[in-house]
């Protein structure tokens, strides 16, 4: 039996990736990624959290990573969006991990404030444009995936199982890059989100649901409920939640949020990240998953891991 990881205190370094000492991948003794798992299987979307996770890192450590697991590595970037991705290669399979929205932390270079600035405007560009698959999308997330789409394409060659995955704005690129890979004749296995943002109108969404694409959403996350849907926004994919009671029971979350404060304090002003945000933050999903994919105590995989068919 695996032991329950808990959940990250509320410091700005385990808030926001990437995290000091981490150790990605860590999964239980004689367990690997299976590239022909279904979509829906809780060990995927571990396995896919740690990449989401680990595209925050520098890619220096990134391609340490994959190497130190046996897989090939390849990074893209466009350095006018910011957007940034990872490639990893096994025997037969592949997965792209895109970053997701990078933020400050103390200690940071200054240097990485245009990148965060970047960022920032790609999320920031809510007017819908066409889109050749059908719908309109949103004009910063189809802009940063083209920017990184022509080196991606490289990496598609060969006879490959694809996963594509990322957290908040990594996983709207991970959305989009899904209908985009298909057509250009990969075999898609699935697109895993964490915490994202919604990507385009009713049309679009109707195409997107078409694909195998899963969208996860930890408790009282607030990202996923952006844009909003009176800017005439939908979400696409099947819908699983981490912690639901949480966020069906708001009110009680929040108080019990507030309660604790006092104590969280001794962990620094991270404490102070509303419940809404702390929610979203990537090691938050990559410990839930972990604890619904090998903790096998009496009922913990239905209580961290539920599936809903609501969008």
């Amino acid at each position: 039996m695996q032991a329950r990881r808990p959940l990250p205190p509320p410091s700005l370094s385990a808030l926001y990736p990437p995290i000091p000492g981490y150790r990605y991948f860590d999964a239980p003794t004689g367990t690997s990624f299976d590239p022909q798992a279904d979509l829906r299987a809780p060990q995927q979307a571990w396995w896919l959290s740690e990449h989401a996770l680990l595209a925050y890192a520098h890619a220096r450590s990134i391609q340490s990573c994959l190497s130190s697991h046996g897989w090939q590595c390849s990074i893209a970037r466009d350095r006018n969006s910011g957007s940034f991705a990872h490639v990893a290669l096994g025997d037969g399979w592949g997965v792209i991990a895109f970053r997701g929205t990078e933020a400050l932390k103390p200690g940071d270079s200054w240097r990485k404030l245009s990148a965060v600035a970047r960022d920032w405007w790609t999320d920031a560009q809510v007017r819908k444009v066409s889109w050749s698959f059908g719908g309109e999308v949103h004009r910063g997330f189809l802009r940063a995936l083209d920017g990184l789409w022509l080196q991606l394409r490289t990496a598609l060659a060969g006879d490959r199982r694809w996963w594509l995955c990322g957290h908040s704005l990594g996983g709207a690129l991970a959305t989009l890059a899904a209908a985009r890979m298909l057509d250009s004749g990969a075999e898609l296995a699935g697109s895993i989100s964490f915490g994202q943002p919604r990507v385009g109108n009713g049309d679009c969404a109707a195409v997107l649901d078409r694909l195998p694409l899963l969208r996860v959403v930890n408790a009282c996350d607030l990202v996923p409920e952006m844009p909003p849907e009176t800017l005439g926004y939908r979400h696409a994919g099947k819908l699983v939640h981490l912690d639901v009671s949480h966020r069906q029971n708001y009110a009680r979350s929040v108080r019990s949020f507030w309660s604790r404060l006092p104590g969280n304090l001794r962990h620094g002003i991270g404490a102070l990240t509303p419940i809404e945000l702390r929610d979203h933050a990537p090691l938050h999903y990559t410990t839930k998953c972990f604890n619904a994919a090998w903790v096998t105590e009496p009922g913990a995989s239905r209580r961290d891991l539920q599936h809903d068919s609501a969008q």
